[in-house]
């Protein structure tokens, strides 16, 4: 996965680079007992374009991770988001009041309170750093960090007029106009 035919060669492989972060991540963590077993787990990687413009590129990795850890679908989706101006990866809390926009989210009854997670991270941080900050503990090598990500952290995408958060077990939309007032860039629509 990759963009072509920008001027500015140097943006265009620093945006390659971050589209290929979640796949490289999880493709050159510790823990694989194969490459075949790395092989057959990528050969099944579904790319989508959810959302581009000007400014934004969004797009969603969905890795098939096998038998499912706990409560997912065995499915591992992984949101990328770029701002093209710039060329930088954007998290959640570079386009929105991110305490806020939590709240709401708990508000409408997205999310439980006191639900015990550390789903936000994917919000907020990068796989690299999601596997940095987990390091060490159990079920981080190689499929098991896959599987583990499908089950415990969230991430996000761009679609027109709409965020949409990846959890376990699917999806939900959001309307920009529903928390607007959240934003800390233009709405796209």
């Amino acid at each position: 996965m990759g963009i072509d035919g920008l001027a500015d060669q140097e943006k265009q492989k620093r945006i390659n680079g971050i589209l290929q972060e979640p796949i490289k991540t999880c493709i050159m963590n510790e823990g694989w007992k194969s490459d075949i077993e790395k092989q057959q787990l990528f050969d099944n990687v579904k790319i989508y374009i959810a959302y581009q413009s000007e400014e934004w590129l969004s797009v969603v990795y969905s890795v098939k991770a096998g038998f499912p850890y706990r409560s997912s679908d065995g499915i591992a989706n992984f949101g990328v988001t770029v701002d093209l101006q710039s060329g930088e990866r954007v998290m959640l809390g570079d386009l929105f009041e991110i305490d806020d926009l939590l709240n709401w989210i708990y508000i409408s009854g997205r999310y439980q309170e006191n639900s015990a997670s550390q789903r936000e991270l994917g919000f907020l941080l990068t796989e690299e750093e999601v596997l940095s900050y987990i390091q060490g503990e159990a079920l981080t090598g190689g499929q098991f960090f896959v599987r583990r990500y499908a089950d415990q952290f969230n991430t996000f995408y761009l679609y027109e007029g709409q965020l949409v958060i990846l959890q376990v077990m699917g999806s939900f939309d959001i309307p920009l106009p529903e928390i607007c007032e959240y934003l800390r860039v233009d709405p796209w629509y």
